[in-house]
């Protein structure tokens, strides 16, 4: 089949990747003010000018890119199927959306994710992203301690504790946690000692960041995350070499797993305690009874939604009538969940969740155990109480959107090998 050859396609879609990682970590706006909103809350307000003019700028270059591979693209998409479907289903929301523009601009910059990291792994292998990512992250790392010790900005008005770049310490709690999975994915892919140290230091630094935050929800997600880490290690390196399989390792960790969120759902005592070590503003019980409310709110709808991020929106009178018994003004569920349910539905949620356990299985089939899973794990779990799932603003959709890509790509890779 003829292919339309694009001089330096090769470039573009690579310069395309390092602008959205880049502006995915630094702030587009002026960082240090004030007062700003938590990441996120352009969600209800009016949409980012800057946001949206880098957002095409990176589609046209993805889509200049992807003409001389759009035979590989379709193929992989074909293979991947699952995220594919689920994208498809948001942007079909559309059709019952009460805010149709606000489903199309939500859902098109999650599209836009999904179509340049599957664009950019058609040019160039895992490893490559990952070099191009640690150029990025390590300077992050740097200017965030560095900002956050120096300069009274750089610390949340409200908490006292780091918030770097970002507008909310939880928020640069979510980036630290990041940052620790990719230091870590960084340091099992060196080979020099002295680039094994060096990446292991920011691998501590990042570590440091999440603690400065004082954010219990990135806390517990670091907690999980340094134990598993800590279990899978024992389990390859002392009971590998005594017979023992992934079966104690799995059992160890989804008990755990279970116990933890039982823990926050059902004993709010303990949830509110550990809120108000960090100084929590919202208590636990306050989110109880905005899932009361926001599951009246699906119910309305349960099958198909009431449109992919169509209900946080400042022109929804649902929101309004919320925001009389809400008066911390909340711009999320706060529970990933029950916001799949109430935008896309139970059909949503189903595809959401055999996408995420079809990957994790294949993974523990086929032992392709890497760090890139923890951006699939983690989010499961920090979701009880956060809703960063597809949302606008954070940074978890991207790396579960190209956590989950690397594992296909890295599944379809070993099958070849087999076959």
């Amino acid at each position: 089949m003829y292919k339309i050859r694009i001089p330096y396609s090769d470039s573009i879609i690579k310069i395309a990747f390092f602008l959205f990682i880049s502006f995915t970590f630094f702030p587009k706006g002026v960082p240090f003010q004030p007062k700003l909103q938590e990441q996120g809350l352009e969600e209800i307000g009016e949409s980012n000018i800057i946001n949206q003019i880098i957002n095409i700028v990176i589609f046209i270059l993805s889509l200049i890119a992807a003409i001389p591979k759009l035979d590989e693209i379709i193929s992989f998409i074909k293979k991947e199927k699952f995220l594919f479907i689920l994208i498809s289903w948001s942007l079909i929301s559309i059709f019952w959306s009460d805010f149709p523009l606000v489903t199309f601009k939500r859902w098109f910059q999650i599209f836009l994710i999904y179509f340049l990291i599957i664009t950019y792994f058609s040019y160039y292998p895992i490893s490559q992203a990952v070099r191009l990512i640690k150029t990025i992250i390590y300077p992050y790392i740097i200017i965030t301690i560095f900002s956050c010790l120096l300069i009274q900005g750089a610390l949340d008005p409200d908490f006292g504790s780091w918030r770097g770049l970002t507008p909310h310490k939880n928020t640069l709690g979510q980036f630290g946690v990041i940052l620790s999975v990719l230091t870590l994915i960084i340091v099992s892919m060196e080979t020099g000692r002295m680039k094994k140290i060096f990446s292991i230091t920011f691998f501590f630094l990042s570590v440091v960041i999440v603690l400065g935050t004082f954010s219990s929800t990135s806390y517990i997600a670091l907690f999980i995350f340094l134990t598993g880490t800590l279990l899978y290690w024992t389990k390859t390196k002392i009971f590998g070499r005594m017979g023992v399989h992934n079966s104690l390792f799995i059992y160890t960790f989804t008990t755990g797993i279970v116990i933890l969120i039982i823990v926050m759902i059902f004993v709010p005592e303990f949830t509110d305690f550990i809120q108000g070590i960090f100084g929590k503003s919202e208590t636990f019980y306050d989110r109880g009874k905005l899932w009361l409310a926001m599951l009246w709110q699906a119910s309305q709808h349960p099958i198909l939604g009431c449109g992919f991020q169509a209900f946080w929106t400042i022109e929804n009178p649902q929101l309004l009538l919320l925001y009389q018994t809400f008066i911390w003004l909340p711009n999320q569920a706060h529970n990933g969940y029950i916001d799949l349910i109430n935008e896309i539905g139970i059909v949503g949620l189903i595809l959401f969740i055999l996408m995420i356990v079809k990957n994790i299985v294949r993974s523990f089939r086929y032992q392709i155990l890497t760090p890139w899973l923890w951006f699939l794990i983690l989010p499961l779990i920090s979701n009880v109480t956060e809703s960063n799932f597809f949302r606008v603003g954070p940074v978890t959709p991207t790396f579960i959107i190209l956590s989950y890509l690397v594992l296909e790509k890295s599944l379809n890779n070993f099958r070849k090998e087999v076959l």
